[in-house]
This record gives structure tokens, sequence and C-alpha cells, in this order.
């Protein structure tokens, strides 16, 4: 169990002193070195400091080495995930990649005599680079659906080459809009509310372990060079077998052993071949994401897909809902039930248009379940807010919106965000008001200015907003909006 913390008063709340509770019981500062190469988070404390990192310096982080480095890992990723989501609707994330790949490249810098990229690294900096990388994805995430879509319905130009500079602005709004929010939002979810809300940002969390295990004196540089190795066989190994599966899709990328069957004379199971039953595809990139995804979704998916066609869609075909569509001219047995044609859409659909539509709403319902679940935790937002805009009235008139009947010598009950979370950072190295509430007024003239000259539409920030301040994957989300 984790030891008590020590409430002090902090502009006139109260804050855990976390700082000062593991110099005084040292259970949080005594961490072997075995369990931080193991990557083993103290599940009793999860909301303190992470122990074993040499504290900030003062140094410059923001170093040219660190952004180059992100920049080309997080772009890497970023052009890998245009083809995951626009064919599986997935998105790799490059936190632990980046950071791993940013140790072993600025570790082979460090010692150079290379202007702007030798010089010491250390873990603060190694941060930067996965937080680079990350930038680079978040922002890309909308070119795999809110784009698409506004291509398909004839929102934008004839074709990418022609809107270079419109997609361009939209990445620079996308960007710059979520970066003057990131200072106010880590004080509100993460210093104030992260405990009672119950927000354990598990992806930063592996981030930072994983960063402390690769920076530790004992073990951590023969373990990075070890997760290199392996990073670096299975990139070989996936560029290898995708070259060669070029050259030979039927063996080494495309299998269906109904159609196997057909070519060897059974004509019979043309149906099953027809439907796509039992067939897959080799695809390291698939592949991938499959390992990443836990058992329960993998299984959900593995449901609906044989519901939809194995099910449903013989169904619709066998009642006249829907129709396939020849597309061999020479074999008129073969059809396809996954077109989309738009004059046919009325007449002749296909069951993949009739699927398309409950699938959507499953998954809206699916959404608006998530926020109804999530109202009591809005109520202490709102909670918090109405008690953060009583408290500054209160100092400027002395007077507040709201009393309470209660005796003035009986305390009152604790509401959100009074246990907040001591900042760690020194408060010299902070980032001051002035300096992100002006990044922020920029971004919102530049955004409005953008949006109305190029798209001729105000309404598109909201998505922009979303895309700029969270970095997971939103191909979801926005499908549903």
């Amino acid at each position: 169990m984790g030891a008590r913390s020590v409430p002090v008063e902090k502009d006139g709340h109260v804050a855990l002193d976390l700082v000062n509770k593991n110099k005084e019981d040292g259970t949080i500062g005594a961490v072997d070195g075995a369990s931080i190469i193991a990557a083993e988070s103290e599940e009793d404390q999860p909301y303190e400091p992470l122990p074993g990192v040499m504290p900030y310096d003062g140094r410059r982080l923001v170093t040219v080495r660190a952004i180059l480095t992100g920049g080309v890992l997080g772009s890497l990723i970023a052009c890998s995930n245009l083809y995951l989501g626009l064919k599986s609707g997935f998105g790799a994330d490059a936190t632990l990649f980046s950071a791993i790949f940013g140790f072993g490249i600025c570790k082979m810098l460090e010692k150079s005599k290379i202007p702007l990229l030798s010089g010491d690294f250390g873990p603060h900096e190694n941060n930067i680079i996965q937080a680079t990388a990350l930038g680079c994805i978040g922002v890309g995430f909308m070119f795999m659906s809110g784009v698409p879509a506004m291509y398909q319905l004839k929102l934008l130009g004839p074709d990418p080459q022609s809107d270079y500079g419109r997609l361009i602005c939209l990445t620079l709004v996308g960007g710059f809009w979520g970066l003057g929010f990131a200072v106010p939002l880590r004080r509100m979810f993460i210093l104030r509310l992260a405990r009672q809300l119950s927000l354990y940002f598990p992806l930063g969390t592996a981030s930072a372990i994983t960063i402390r295990a690769l920076h530790s004196a004992s073990d951590g540089a023969s373990g990075a060079k070890e997760k290199l190795k392996m990073i670096s066989y299975s990139f070989s190994a996936s560029l290898v077998w995708s070259v060669a599966s070029s050259y030979a899709p039927g063996i080494l990328y495309s299998w269906n052993p109904f159609w196997w069957i057909y070519t060897w004379g059974g004509h019979g199971i043309i149906g099953a071949v027809n439907w796509g039953w039992l067939s897959w595809q080799w695809s390291p990139s698939l592949i991938g994401v499959g390992m990443l995804i836990d058992l329960n979704a993998s299984l959900s998916y593995l449901l609906g897909t044989v519901l939809a066609w194995g099910i449903i869609g013989p169904i619709l075909v066998a009642k006249g809902e829907a129709t396939g569509i020849p597309y061999d001219p020479t074999n008129p047995d073969l059809v396809t039930y996954n077109a989309f044609v738009p004059d046919q859409l009325k007449t002749a659909p296909s069951p993949r248009y009739w699927i398309l539509w409950p699938a959507v709403f499953m998954m809206l319902a699916a959404s608006i379940s998530t926020i109804a679940l999530e109202t009591r935790n809005f109520a202490k937002l709102a909670k918090y807010g109405f008690q953060q805009m009583n408290d500054s009235i209160a100092k400027l008139t002395g007077k507040r919106l709201a009393s309470s009947n209660a005796p003035k010598s009986v305390p009152r009950a604790p509401v959100l965000g009074d246990f907040e979370i001591m900042d760690p950072v020194p408060k010299e190295h902070q980032v001051r008001w002035w300096e992100w509430s002006s990044v922020t007024v920029a971004a919102f003239i530049f955004a409005m200015v953008v949006l109305k000259y190029t798209y001729g539409v105000l309404l598109i920030v909201i998505g922009c907003t979303a895309d700029g301040r969270y970095f997971n994957d939103l191909v979801p989300t926005i499908s549903d909006l």
C-alpha cells in the first residue's frame, strides 16, 4: 500500500506534496534496478512522479537533435498509418517505437563531434523525441477518415494534388490549434482531476517507464540494444516479405482455399468464393495490428465479420434485397458483394451498402452509451468549474455566489480538485500563463482566417480541435461524427 499523502495549501486549494513525501518516507525513491529494467510500475501509486529519474536541471530540451529524430521517426509511422488507416481503420502508435529508436540514434550521436547533434543525452530529451513523433502521427489521423470523406462528398477538389495548399493549411491548423491547450489541459486533467476521475494515462505511463529503463545506469544501454535488434529484425523481415509478395501474390500474400477448390473443378463452391469465406492476406502490417489488439477486441471483430458476411449478407441476397455485381467478363459466375455503385444504391444495392447502416448505428449507439456512462464525471467537472468561479469571485469582491449554511467551524467536504497533485516541475521552469494563452489566441485567429478563406466553413474547427488535443486513434470517433 502507498504511504499517506501530506496535504499542503497551494493557491487556496489542497495539494498533495508528493515531492516532500518521497523524501520523508523513502518508499518511492528506493527503487531497485531490477524493477526499473523490468518496467514495473508502482500500481498502488499511479499518480505520483515516476521514481528513478533524475530531476530536470534546466537544460534546453527542445534541441535540433530531438526535433529531427522525432520528426523522422514519427513521419515513418505516419506514412505507415495512412495505409493501415485507409485499409483497416486502425492507426499504430509510435510512442515506444520512437522512444527506443530515438535512444539508439541519439546515443550514437552523443559522443560525436557533429554540430547541434552531439552532447549529453538524457531522459528528458528522450521524452521530447517521443512527443515530437507522437505529434506527427496525431495530426495525420484526420487523413484517414475526415479528408477521404470530404473527397467522397465532393467537398474538395477533384484530387489531392489540386488541394495541396488547402491540405497543408488544414494540417497546420490541426497542429497549431492543439498546441495552446497542452498546458491548461495538463494542469486540469493530470494534476487536479486525474485521481478523482480515475485517469491512469496508460500510454504515457508505459512511455515514461520505458524511457526510465533505457536511461538506467546498469542495464539500460544493453537492454536498448537488444530492443533495437529485435525491431530491426522484424522490420527487415517485413520489408523482404512485402517485396517478395508483390512478385508472387497468390503464394505469399493472398490465400483463398475455396478459390483453389474452384479452379481444380469444384464449381459448386462458387458461392463461398464470391462471399470471400476463408480467405485472408499475409500482410505484415495487418498482422502487426492484430498483435496489438487484445483478444476481446479481436473476437468482437471476428463475430462482426461472421455476422455480416456469413449470416446477414446471404439472407439479404436470398430475399432479393441486395445483389452482387459481376466483375469478370470471362466468368459471369464470379460476382462481388462489396461494391459501392452510387447509381445502384436505390435500385440494386450491394450487401455491403445494407450492412453499412446497422454497423454505423451500432458504433454510434456505443459512443452515446459511453458518453452517458460518463455523466457522473461531467457533473463533477461542472461542479469543479463552479467552485473555481466562486473562489475567483470571492477573491475579487469578497462575496461568493453560493455560500454554505454549515457553521464556519465545520470544514467543508472535499470536492473535485481539492487534493491536487503538486507540479513536480520547478516553478521557474513551468510555462507561464501568458505564454500558452498567447499561443492559443494566435492559433484561434489563424484557424478562423485559414478555414474561412480556404474551406469556406468554420465548423471544421471542432474536428481540428479534437485531432490536435488528443493523440490517440480518432478514426472511429470522427467516423461516427
